[in-house]
């Protein structure tokens, strides 16, 4: 199956979703916004990326977790359908005082990289976007990111959780969050990913739950992390807790 010839409405909501005429305030880059900053340390630890990786982000809108990646060193390429938003991550990052050689960002959808693409990634990652794809059409997505990995990269993904209950009443009642355009959550399971990577011919798939407390908590009162560690000991827990974590690897033979 086709991403281009299938993704159309879906490509034209997320446009609109992302539009000029939303501020989207949650998704800019601050310095002080630990949430951001821990989800982006707890994703490169999973993935074990070093700092010589060179990494493609795909989706990274304004940029919230792409700066604290380049405050530590990366190098990373962006791709995103908005054009508004990657202006406002290119400012952002030129205001954290980020070097210019260090952030590259293409505005187009990633199939169309994909088949023009120069640069081949160490690595792969995404924070909360593949919830915003065709969840029936992933492993064309799957497909289309091998291109862009070199042999034995890999790709890493951090999505909501669907069996947390929370995240339902976050997009219904935070300002600037739309219910349509997040739904991809709730049908976004271990089960599915696994096939999807599974048939694009990935290996080692793995998976993580973690986290606990909501940002307004982490960003307020920073030392509760100490205790989200703990929570996602508990078992009972796990299978709940909000954040998922998919990594899988290119075979070295693609």
């Amino acid at each position: 199956m086709s991403v281009k010839g299938d993704m159309i409405t879906r490509k034209e909501l997320q446009k609109e979703y992302y539009s000029a005429e939303k501020e989207h305030v949650y998704l800019r880059y601050r310095a002080e916004d630990l949430y951001a900053k821990n989800l982006t340390s707890y994703l490169l630890d999973f993935a074990n990326l070093s700092r010589s990786s060179n990494i493609l982000e795909i989706g990274s809108g304004a940029g919230r977790f792409t700066i604290h990646l380049l405050k530590k060193g990366f190098k990373v390429t962006c791709v995103d359908l908005s054009e508004v938003q990657l202006k406002r991550l290119e400012e952002d990052s030129r205001k954290a005082g980020i070097p210019a050689d260090k952030l590259k960002v293409h505005c187009m959808p990633i199939e169309d990289m994909s088949c023009s693409a120069e640069d081949h990634y160490d690595a792969i990652i995404g924070f909360f976007i593949l919830h915003h794809l065709d969840t029936d059409n992933l492993k064309a997505y799957f497909s289309e990111f091998l291109k862009l990995l070199k042999p034995g990269g890999r790709i890493c993904f951090l999505e909501p959780n669907r069996l947390n209950p929370l995240f339902f009443f976050q997009y219904v009642f935070q300002k600037d969050m739309d219910l349509r355009s997040e739904m991809g959550t709730f049908k976004l399971s271990r089960k599915l990913l696994k096939e999807a990577l599974s048939l694009a011919c990935y290996k080692d798939i793995t998976f993580k739950n973690f986290g606990f407390f909501p940002p307004q908590i982490i960003n307020r009162f920073g030392s509760v992390l100490k205790f989200e560690r703990l929570a996602e000991k508990i078992p009972v827990l796990k299978r709940f807790l909000p954040f998922l974590l998919v990594m899988a690897e290119k075979r070295a033979d693609i």
